[in-house]
């Protein structure tokens, strides 16, 4: 399978929707300012997409992932992730995504499918950053 086969990104609202496990599970990652990210929540379904506090973690962090039941977690940062700590933040808010849709079916969080989850993520993020790069 191609990587372009795994990925959707839409252009219009600037997000990666990267599949976890099929095509009904995925993580959502978006980078940039605080309305890039309502913009993206609201997409989404997250009822609390304007509540101040929620965006207000948001300003505050390196990067957060929000999570709802529906098991669709978005990962945001608010710049794109190139040096080695926001790679680590990326990879960190990952376990936290990949985790919550692992809990949801109820899989462990210490098998390989899980590790490959988060490579997959981190992986996806960091191939899209590059093609983009080489587009301008």
């Amino acid at each position: 399978m191609r990587h372009e086969d795994i990925t959707v990104r839409d252009m219009a609202n600037k997000y990666i929707k990267i599949p976890i496990l099929n095509d009904q599970y995925f993580v959502i990652f978006v980078s940039g300012k605080q309305n890039r990210v309502q913009k993206i929540l609201k997409k989404f379904h997250y009822p609390d997409y304007d509540d101040p506090d929620v965006i207000g973690r948001f300003e505050k962090s390196q990067g957060i992932t929000f999570l709802r039941d529906e098991c669709h977690p978005v990962i945001a940062m608010p710049a794109p992730p190139l040096e080695p700590a926001e790679i680590a933040t990326l990879a960190h808010e990952a376990v936290h995504g990949v985790g919550h849709i692992f809990e949801h079916i109820g899989e462990r969080l210490d098998g390989e499918a899980f590790a490959h989850s988060i490579g997959a993520v981190v992986r996806t993020v960091l191939q899209q950053q590059a093609q983009q790069a080489g587009k301008k």
